[in-house]
C-alpha cells in the first residue's frame, strides 16, 4: 500500500482500528516516513472526532464514516469547526450503507435542510476530494 503510494505519488487510505487509534496512527506516520510518503497523502479512514482533534496538527487527512442517522453525527461531531475544514472526507465505507449509491447525496440534502452552508457542505463532500485525487 505504501509502496504503491510512494511510486505514484497518490493518497495511501489506511483503516483505523476501532480501538487503540492513536497508537495506529503513530505507527502509520512512522511507516509513511519510512516509505518516503508526505503526510499529506496520508488519509486516516475511521477516525473518531476526539482522535483527530489530538492529530489536527498534522498535515493528515481525516475520513470520517457515515454511521446510522448522518447527519446528525456529521453535525455534531465534525462540521462544527473544530476541525480543519481543507482536510476532512467524508466515507459512505460502512455495511449498511453500502448498497445505497445515493447516501451521500442524501447526506448533503439532509445537512442542507438542517441549514448547513452551502460552501462548508460543497468543501467537504466535493472540493476536498478532488483536490486529494488532483482532480481539480
Amino acid at each position: 500500500m505504501f509502496e504503491f503510494g510512494r511510486r505514484y505519488k497518490k493518497p495511501v487510505f489506511v483503516d483505523l482500528p476501532e480501538e487503540g487509534k492513536r497508537n495506529a496512527i503513530k505507527k502509520v506516520l512512522k511507516l509513511a516516513e519510512e516509505a518516503d510518503i508526505p503526510a499529506n497523502l496520508v488519509v486516516l479512514n475511521g477516525i473518531d472526532v476526539w482522535t483527530a482533534l489530538d492529530f489536527q496538527d498534522l498535515p493528515v487527512w481525516f475520513c470520517f464514516n457515515l454511521h446510522p442517522n448522518p447527519p446528525k453525527n456529521l453535525t455534531e461531531n465534525v462540521l462544527k469547526g473544530d476541525l480543519p475544514l481543507d482536510r476532512i472526507l467524508i466515507s459512505s465505507n460502512f455495511d449498511p450503507y453500502a448498497k445505497d449509491p445515493l447516501l451521500l447525496p442524501k447526506a448533503v440534502l439532509d445537512l442542507k435542510l438542517l441549514g448547513y452552508e452551502d460552501i462548508i457542505l460543497e468543501k467537504v463532500f466535493y472540493e476536498n476530494p478532488k483536490r486529494l485525487f488532483g482532480l481539480s
